[in-house]
């Protein structure tokens, strides 16, 4: 048996590309949803090539908050594409994206100062 398993750390090389849940027909008994999906390409520096990575369900949303050069560490297996929109090829099916940060350059709020940077008058 293989173990199919891999942990990658990077910054996105490209912008995600997010598909939102669609009906895709309607059955006698319930339409049926696609997943929510997202693909991105993770660039993991000079000792490895961009690798493309695609995403489903609650996975696939953390992708909202993410831009090109995002830092991001994903946990997944190598694929190959089920579903025809995807491009073709081995890819990394993430199982889990942890956000390390959304954009290098994000305005975000300004955190307090260190007490030691304080005026002399505010530490009495």
């Amino acid at each position: 048996m293989c173990l199919n398993s891999t942990l990658l750390d990077g910054s996105l090389a490209t912008d995600p590309v997010l598909l939102e849940p669609t009906v895709l027909a309607c059955s006698p008994g319930a339409p049926q949803m696609r997943l929510p999906y997202c693909t991105f390409i993770l660039d993991c520096g000079p000792d490895l090539s961009a690798v493309p990575v695609v995403a489903y369900a609650r996975e696939a949303l953390k992708c909202k908050t993410l831009y090109r050069g995002s830092h991001v560490r994903v946990v997944g297996r190598l694929a190959l594409p089920s579903d025809s929109n995807l491009p073709p090829g081995l890819h990394i099916l993430a199982e889990a994206i942890e956000v390390k940060w959304p954009r290098q350059s994000a305005p975000g709020p300004a955190l307090p100062a260190p007490v030691s940077s304080l005026p002399e008058a505010v530490h009495g």
